[in-house]
């Protein structure tokens, strides 16, 4: 057996994907929304009819004005919502057995990605963006406890993949991050170190300091204290004499979360 170019296999995961289920289960709220308008305006318009013929002086054209108003309001809007979610709810169905397997193989040298497209190799250089749930413990005094339920790999531009409900998941996912977070930070400081900027997502960083986190500007190194947890897990930092933290984007949504940190960490220690 021919060796892989990327080394033997350290963790290896595979889930089924199913099309039709989005559609079908979008179809279907579409359809129980159109019930519900149906069953609204009808009892709407039978309490206006009612209330209109036990009042004391009783009215049958405003009753059966009511009627048609609000009965036929809610059967405008009940076929208005049916059509499309009848259409939705067939197509899921006509695609429900339309499955495929995505897998990942985690090697020593890289990865290789199994998608509905096919199989693509994915070495460790070529990886420009790790993303995972906020880690277990204790920031800043806010105790986390996010489970690890998935973690993401980014390649080249459009190349995404995102690993979840897979046997050892987390470790998989560490193994992963730590192949990826050292060659990550190694080319950031070396960016920094030409004068360039670094982003991670919407965060920026510069030889200067750091941005995303405040709408007033980038923290200068020399006023930045570190990194904290927003109360919805957005990763925030701590500015020397602001008594709150800055919030910025969340946690999940920042790439190389490790790499960030200790870049950071870097730059605050060599700040005047």
């Amino acid at each position: 057996m021919t060796d892989h170019p990327l080394g033997p296999v350290r963790f290896s995961g595979t889930r089924s994907r199913r099309e039709g289920r989005v559609w079908g289960v979008l179809g279907g709220l579409l359809l129980l929304v159109a019930v519900l308008s149906l069953a609204g305006g009808a009892f709407v318009g039978l309490l206006g009819f009612a209330g209109s013929l036990t009042s004391r002086s009783p009215n049958v054209a405003a009753a059966g004005l009511s009627v048609v108003l609000f009965g036929g309001g809610g059967l405008c809007v009940s076929l208005a919502l049916a059509l499309p979610g009848v259409l939705l709810w067939r197509k899921g169905k006509a695609n429900a057995s339309n499955t495929w397997q995505e897998s990942i193989e985690v090697r020593e040298g890289g990865l290789v990605l199994t998608e509905r497209s096919g199989a693509r190799a994915l070495p460790w250089d070529e990886v420009v963006g790790f993303r995972r749930p906020p880690p277990r413990g204790r920031v800043m005094g806010v105790a986390l406890n996010v489970p690890y339920s998935f973690f993401s790999v980014e390649g080249p531009p459009g190349q995404r993949f995102q690993a979840a409900c897979m046997p050892d998941l987390e470790a998989m996912g560490t193994f992963v991050e730590q192949q990826v977070i050292p060659r990550r930070l190694a080319r950031a400081s070396a960016a920094l170190a030409r004068g360039e900027t670094v982003r991670f997502g919407d965060v920026v960083v510069s030889p200067s300091g750091i941005a995303g986190f405040s709408v007033i500007g980038p923290t200068k190194w020399a006023n930045f204290e570190g990194f904290g947890m927003g109360k919805h897990h957005q990763l925030a930092i701590k500015e020397r004499g602001n008594p709150f933290l800055l919030n910025g984007p969340l946690y999940i949504d920042v790439p190389d979360v490790a790499a960030l940190m200790a870049l950071a960490a870097q730059r605050r220690s060599a700040a005047p």
